[in-house]
């Protein structure tokens, strides 16, 4: 009977330790996983101190994953943004999903910013915390203000160039004139735009033939 209990226990040791290199295999392949993604993958308790995060976090905050562990997010947030952030909180809080945009500093007081998701962590009915990805958007935006203020340059240009300029669809109708234009065909701008070229009575019957041919090709 001893030497049946001391075979049993044995086995389970056996089965314990085979359980727990698989669960070891797990966590390090989903530890692997976690940290080849570019976005930052983070959660942090119901009072914003992180308790996770991946190595992404280097890149954008300039800090390692263990130097963060127990830090509040808040840390990170720009005095003109916190009150964004922390209505956040509190609609996740609420256990709302939250999807947003907002300004952080990293370690040497860069500002970036971050388009981050997160998702309320729900335990026993109650929140305890939320889990989130951050994608750092600092370069689409600088991006995106540089084509606007491209794109302001050019309306500016096209608007007062001394010559005249237009521009119209396949079909020939204008879809927008500078000033230059109006003055030199003697109609307003609201007046031009929907109207068809060939149809105003601008152009010679020579002519007409001609822009007849080149907008064929188009």
């Amino acid at each position: 009977m001893d030497l049946r209990w001391k075979y049993d226990n044995l086995l389970n040791v056996k089965e314990r330790e085979q359980m727990q290199n698989v669960l070891h295999h797990s966590e390090e392949r989903y530890r692997h996983l976690v940290d080849s993604i570019k976005d930052v993958l983070y959660s942090v308790d119901k009072y914003g101190s992180i308790t996770s995060v991946n190595k992404a976090v280097k890149t954008l905050l300039g800090l390692e994953p263990n130097e963060l562990i127990g830090r509040n997010i808040l840390e990170f947030i720009p005095k003109e943004m916190m009150s964004k952030a922390k209505l956040s909180m509190d609609r996740i809080d609420r256990g709302e999903n939250v999807s947003t945009d907002i300004s952080i500093i990293d370690k040497a007081g860069r500002w970036h910013e971050i388009e981050f998701n997160s998702t309320p962590i729900i335990k026993d009915g109650k929140v305890v915390g939320s889990q989130g990805i951050v994608r750092d958007i600092t370069e689409q935006r600088q991006i995106e203000k540089n084509l606007k203020s491209s794109e302001e340059k050019f309306r500016i240009l096209f608007k007062y160039a001394p010559a005249a300029f237009y521009l119209s669809n396949v079909e020939g109708n204008f879809l927008d004139c500078n000033r230059a234009t109006e003055k030199l065909l003697g109609y307003k701008r609201d007046e031009l735009i929907g109207k068809n070229i060939l149809k105003i009575k601008l152009l010679t019957r020579h002519d007409i033939v001609k822009v007849t041919k080149l907008l064929a090709l188009n």
